[in-house]
């Protein structure tokens, strides 16, 4: 098999194979004199010959737009599909392929997505502007989900993973030509009808005739939307019958949908070509079909009702539905990950996690988390959403204890999910929490042999879950047991630590030449730049904490601003911070790329620090030549960049877990963006926005915003000292709990 270089050999989804000339129906010309009809019989016959040959000569016309960048690739293809008699054109980018559209017409077009200029997907924007007709298949690379959700949206007809081998596309290609002779029919098909019904309207019984013999789903009906027609291919793919659909509307028969043509709309269009619905056929299954309409009039050229023509397009559209179902799961793992890698609060966290699941995916359903309390061996509801949450709480309020038995006990102790589309049906489930369940799925919070709870769903409404879905459930359990480690891990750190704190009080000596230490890590002057400007403000806290800052020239080209945080209090986070400078010198003059350096030093870490110990860190580099600014955030607060021309504020924000607590798996993302005209980067601690009040209130991320924005036009230096002045008055005290780390970055490019 021939194989495309940097193409790969399976597509997906698979797009719906659609009806072919295998079985047709043709109408032989019409002619009308002095009003007297003469036509050929209407011919149903098998594929033959003549129809091979048709294809063939619809292939001899099919021309085929490749775009991509990459000159080998147009070329093979182009060899490729005009050995298969297509008409090729390439081009080498989207705007040159746009010209090309313009002036050539092509009926198929297959894109990459990464190009110069115009990319693949502005391209297809462009198109479906004004053209929903042309066939668009859309190449993408392994794990470009989010790319692919969006050239569906913008109606592509396929996309295929790199790499594609030949007859793959080949297929792709010949799948699109099928859709094009299909639609081409109905459209015509449609037309043709309507011509006949102008001027031979007087002929009802032989119209009739014509559309029971169409091979397209066929229908006709009044001014009010009354059926008057309904052929046999319209009953295949509904199930209802000629006689049980006409004299009712449209309406009743499909029920999700109404008739398309509006006749009572003087500003509506003649046709509607390519609407997508929903229906429910006679067997009660729901179906997406493909319509087309357009206007009926009579011989004086009034409007008499309309014809629409359908097709069944279930499979593509589930299909589409389906890919889009499995990219928010993705963002929903995704998102929950970040909550868990920052989460210090398991109440808060379920809270989340709860919520989160019922408004996105299980809206008829009612989520609770159960977690385990050793000491009287019970499990004890800690979180719980839903559509009848309120009625369950009443009876069943946070905090209440369930006996380890029934379907609960069964998975707690096999450590196995239970799953159970019908509730009935299972020998473990006796009552629900809820009113009504349908369904109950529940799945063990556990990690290695410990065991710490159950997530349980109870539905409303019978529904099962596909590969997708338990995969989803069992990996939020998965990361909830995680964080339950972590939370427990650091709760004995913590608690280790306050006694260790206790039994050194008279150590306080040593903590204040810990502090000088620390301080002696801080540089004494920051770089002083033509279109950068920085300024810093550090306050030690009443404990002895392990924040670290930098701003440092790499090389003449490139600048790199850094704030870390290390976790805890005491000489072993001000050593902590004493490793990380070391660490950081080591790998920042050798790799520009932050996420790179993250990773690296995390790996150190891994192997030498104790468990519980970790840095947030954020870690940018300025390139004095460009003005673009690449950088990374290990789970750091997100800082904050103020544009002085728009006054809006954007985080700066990068895929990245805390540094030194694992190195399997663990990834970091560095982003990119050009700095233009007048902005302020502000980069901070948590010692700013979870410093707390008397009332327990911390001062907050909106706050932090609120005087990015209240003291932007004073100078860097005055900025800080009124954030400090601020943080002072919100708390009443002149310090802090934590180390206070507030850098300023001022750009005038």
């Amino acid at each position: 098999m021939d194989i495309l270089p940097f193409f790969y050999s399976q597509s997906y989804p698979k797009l719906p194979q659609t009806s072919s000339l295998s079985s047709t129906s043709r109408i032989k010309t019409v002619k009308i004199t002095n009003k007297r009809i003469e036509m050929g019989w209407l011919e149903l016959f098998e594929e033959n010959q003549q129809d091979i040959e048709i294809k063939q000569q619809i292939s001899e016309k099919m021309s085929v737009l490749v775009v991509d960048d990459e000159e080998h690739i147009t070329n093979t293809v182009d060899k490729y599909l005009s050995h298969e008699k297509y008409q090729v054109f390439v081009a080498g980018n989207g705007l040159e392929a746009l010209e090309i559209y313009k002036s050539q017409s092509p009926r198929i077009i297959i894109t990459d997505i990464l190009m110069p200029g115009m990319d693949g997907l502005e391209l297809l924007s462009t198109i479906r502007e004004t053209d929903d007709e042309t066939e668009v298949i859309v190449l993408t690379g392994h794990g470009d989900m989010s790319i692919a959700v969006k050239a569906l949206k913008n109606k592509a007809s396929e996309f295929l993973i790199k790499p594609v081998d030949l007859e793959v596309l080949l297929n792709s290609v010949q799948n699109a030509e099928s859709r094009l002779v299909l639609k081409d029919e109905v459209k015509s098909y449609t037309a043709e009808l309507e011509e006949l019904f102008k001027e031979v309207h007087h002929s009802r019984d032989y119209l009739e005739t014509v559309l029971q013999n169409s091979p397209n789903a066929t229908i006709t009906y009044n001014t009010t939307g009354i059926i008057t027609s309904w052929n046999e291919a319209a009953e295949k793919v509904t199930g209802f019958t000629k006689t049980e659909t006409v004299g009712k509307t449209v309406k009743d028969v499909f029920i999700f949908e109404s008739h398309l043509i509006d006749t009572g709309n003087t500003n509506q269009k003649n046709d509607k070509q390519n609407i997508v619905g929903q229906i429910l056929t006679k067997d009660q299954k729901m179906r997406f079909i493909n319509r087309n309409a357009n206007i009926l009039y009579d011989s004086e050229n009034k409007i008499i009702g309309g014809i629409e023509s359908f097709y069944d397009t279930t499979e593509k559209t589930q299909s589409d539905q389906l890919l889009e179902k499995r990219y928010m799961q993705v963002q929903t793992i995704n998102e929950i990950g970040k909550r868990v890698a920052a989460s210090i609060e398991v109440g808060e966290l379920i809270g989340f996690i709860s919520k989160r699941l019922v408004t996105t995916f299980f809206e008829s359903a009612n989520i609770f988390f159960l977690l385990i309390n050793d000491q009287k061996e019970k499990l004890v509801l800690r979180a719980a959403s839903g559509i009848q949450i309120n009625d369950v709480l009443e009876k069943l309020p946070i905090n209440s204890e369930i006996e380890i038995e029934d379907l609960y006990g069964h998975v707690y102790k096999t450590g196995k999910s239970g799953l159970y589309s019908n509730a009935n049906k299972s020998e473990y489930f006796s009552e629900g929490f809820s009113k009504e369940v349908a369904s109950v799925f529940t799945f063990p919070i556990k990690s290695n042999d410990k065991k710490y709870g159950l997530l349980h769903i109870e539905n409303a409404e019978k529904m099962s879950l596909d590969d997708g879905d338990i995969f989803m459930m069992e990996t939020i359990a998965e990361y909830l047991a995680i964080s339950l480690d972590k939370l427990e891990l650091v709760e004995k750190i913590t608690t280790q630590n306050h006694l260790i704190e206790q039994q050194n009080k008279t150590l306080l000596k040593d903590l204040k030449k810990a502090g000088d230490f620390q301080k002696s890590l801080l540089p004494e002057h920051l770089p002083v730049l033509e279109d950068y400007k920085f300024a810093v403000s550090f306050s030690p806290s009443n404990q002895l904490g392990g924040d670290y800052y930098d701003v440092f020239q790499i090389s003449e080209r490139f600048v790199g601003v850094l704030v870390s945080d290390a976790s805890g209090h005491g000489v072993a986070s001000a050593m902590l911070s004493a490793m990380f400078k070391m660490t950081l010198e080591k790998y920042s003059s050798l790799d520009i790329d932050p996420a790179s350096v993250f990773k690296k030093i995390n790996y150190d870490f891994c192997q030498v620090v104790q468990t519980g110990d970790f840095f947030t860190s954020f870690y940018g580099i300025v390139d004095l030549q460009t003005n673009k600014f690449i950088y990374s955030n290990a789970a750091h607060p997100l800082p904050l960049l103020y544009n002085y021309e728009t006054r809006e504020i954007s985080e700066l924000d990068s895929e990245g877990f805390l540094l030194g607590i694992m190195d399997d798996g663990i990834t970091y993302e560095s982003k990119e963006l050009e700095f233009k005209g007048k902005s302020r980067l502000f980069i901070f601690t948590d010692g700013l926005h979870e410093e707390v009040n008397k009332k327990n209130e911390q001062y907050g991320e909106e706050r932090v915003k609120e005087n990015l924005i209240k003291y932007s036009d004073l100078d860097k230096q005055e900025f800080l000292d009124n954030i400090v002045t601020d943080l002072k008055q919100f708390t009443g005290r002149d310090t802090f709990e934590d180390d206070l780390t507030l850098l300023v970055m001022d750009i005038s490019v």
